[in-house]
């Protein structure tokens, strides 16, 4: 379900930025020709960015990079994007948040394998791009609706964009606390097993005995582990 809200606020995002920022530039007082390319050097921008992003990922974790991109996209749109008044301003807000703009799209593949497994990560991707219907529908019409009569139009918009980036990257952030909670959980249990094998002459009841323990202490654990996997730094 996190990743699934994630791409869905993701795409409420994404799709107000690639669609608003060439009108955005007219609405200040560019021309239709450099508005165009505003548009163009976004898609540079994702051109260029999106090999990064999958590079990184493979050294700093797919998730990790995954929520950190994602926020960034949000934090570009609301101290840049917001403020920008100029035509070389917007050229090198296109280029920066282009590049982390269509995070999702990069990862979701790995992140996807991350949490479901490449078994059926067929399956959940199919059930992924059926959800993307929705946000990616009704996302620049929410845009449109937003613009103000006067004054600067699109700034109800542009915040809009900036904090469904956020919230996307709020997703990622608990997806990673629960991915290290399940990575110590895995630990933990093969520690147990491994225990138990070198006391392969212990009495069948003292086995049972074990196995009562370590399921209390991992339901009285999990609680604090899920709250320690939120700031914990690990490669996920």
């Amino acid at each position: 379900m996190l990743v699934l809200m994630w791409g869905f606020f993701s795409m409420l995002g994404y799709v107000v930025l690639l669609f608003s920022m060439p009108n955005y530039a007219k609405s200040i007082g560019l021309t239709a020709q450099q508005g165009s390319v505003v548009g163009a050097m976004l898609n540079l921008g994702q051109g260029v960015g999106r090999p990064f992003v999958g590079y990184f990922s493979d050294a700093a974790g797919r998730i990790n990079m995954a929520g950190f991109c994602t926020f960034l996209a949000g934090l570009f749109c609301l101290v840049i994007w917001i403020f920008a008044k100029s035509y070389g301003v917007l050229i090198f807000l296109a280029l920066i948040v282009g590049s982390v703009a269509g995070t999702f799209w990069t990862t979701i593949g790995p992140v996807g394998a991350e949490v479901v497994g490449l078994q059926i990560l067929p399956s959940a991707l199919s059930i992924t791009w059926l959800w993307l219907v929705l946000p990616c529908t009704f996302a620049e019409p929410i845009g449109l609706e937003l613009r103000s009569m006067s004054g600067d139009i699109y700034k109800h918009a542009q915040i809009f964009t900036g904090f469904m980036y956020i919230a996307a990257s709020l997703c990622m952030w608990f997806l990673r606390a629960w991915k290290i909670r399940e990575l110590e959980r895995l630990a933990k249990t093969k520690e147990e097993r491994e225990r138990g094998i070198r006391n392969d002459d212990a009495v069948l009841g003292d086995r049972h005995e074990l196995s009562k323990h370590v399921s209390m202490t991992a339901s009285v654990m999990s609680k604090a582990q899920a709250v320690k996997g939120l700031w914990s730094w690990q490669r996920v």
